[in-house]
């Protein structure tokens, strides 16, 4: 399976409540690619509205997604995952330099969005920063 059909896949649809597939999806996740891992813990930390997930089950498969997971990232990205499982927004400053951190590890789009998305960027200070990110990666 190549990242982007690993990435269609859980887009919008990871298993909360199914144990065992979400299980197999970190894993799975963590052997395509860090891209694929990242959108793993995307996909644990900002459910969809329509989604009946609790908490609890979240914070399971945190746990479970940081011991399957090995990447220099992990440490910038779990702390912005986790205000976003606590309903906590960072500051724009706090996003953009957790996107600063992630700017060099090349087409990390879901740590990336994660950090984006984890703040409320009333200024568009972080947009711009993310949208410089996504330039950059692209030239290269």
């Amino acid at each position: 399976m190549t990242e982007d059909e690993f990435i269609k896949t859980v887009d919008c649809r990871f298993p909360y409540d199914n144990e065992v597939r979400a299980s197999e999806l970190i894993k799975l996740g963590s052997a395509i690619s860090p891209n694929a891992a990242f959108m793993v813990l995307h996909e644990i930390c900002r459910p969809p509205r329509s989604s009946q997930v609790v908490t609890s089950r979240v914070n399971v498969l945190l746990a479970e997604w940081t011991t399957a997971v090995h990447h220099p990232l992990v440490q910038e990205v779990l702390p912005v995952a986790k205000a976003m499982i606590q309903n906590r927004e960072i500051s724009p400053d706090e996003a953009i330099r957790v996107m600063k951190s992630i700017a060099p590890y090349r087409n990390q789009f879901s740590a990336l969005s994660i950090a984006y998305f984890a703040c409320d960027d009333t200024t568009g200070e972080a947009e711009a920063e993310y949208q410089c990110v996504i330039d950059v990666w692209s030239e290269t």
